[in-house]
């Protein structure tokens, strides 16, 4: 048993180690924050929740699956010259299209997180209860959501080692 360990720990990469267990993190902070939503609304009571509630975590939902979708690589060709940003006469290049949609995805992070907050300082100042519940609920799942696409993103290893994404797909 503690070869094993010694073998995994200190031998090891850390990065690889990062890289690989990061996707596992991700998920285990997105299932905190469907159960912290979840909990909100089941807490709250008194029927359907608001629309409005909802929003914040679905946009921090939506930035979580844009993160996850684009691939270093492309940003990769912008930094080591691969090229400008627009291909001649074919449209746009792959790492344009990149760079738009990693925007899209920190916009929507931005507008989750300040929506999130907007929520829960509104529905403190009511003073009703289940509003406040709800706003909390929805807060704390949008940032769990927002930390869960850092994890991935930023855990993701380089990508000449697992061939453009997570284990090699």
């Amino acid at each position: 048993m503690t070869s094993i360990l010694r073998r995994c720990l200190i031998e090891s990469d850390l990065s690889e180690l990062a890289s690989a267990s990061s996707p596992l993190v991700a998920g285990a902070l997105f299932g905190a924050a469907a159960w912290a939503f979840g909990d909100a609304c089941a807490m709250a009571g008194g029927g359907h929740p608001p629309t409005v509630v909802f929003l914040p975590p679905l946009f921090a939902l939506f930035s979580l699956v844009v993160l996850a979708l684009v691939p270093r690589r492309y940003l990769a060709s912008l930094v080591e010259g691969g090229g400008g940003v627009f291909n001649t006469g074919e449209g746009m290049s792959a790492s344009a299209r990149a760079k738009v949609l990693l925007f899209l995805a920190w916009g929507c992070s931005f507008g989750s997180a300040a929506g999130g907050v907007a929520l829960a300082a509104g529905s403190g100042a009511g003073g009703d209860a289940r509003r406040s519940r709800l706003a909390s609920g929805s807060l704390a799942s949008t940032i769990l959501t927002l930390v869960a696409g850092m994890v991935l993103w930023f855990g993701r290893g380089g990508e000449e080692s697992y061939g453009g994404g997570y284990y090699g797909y």
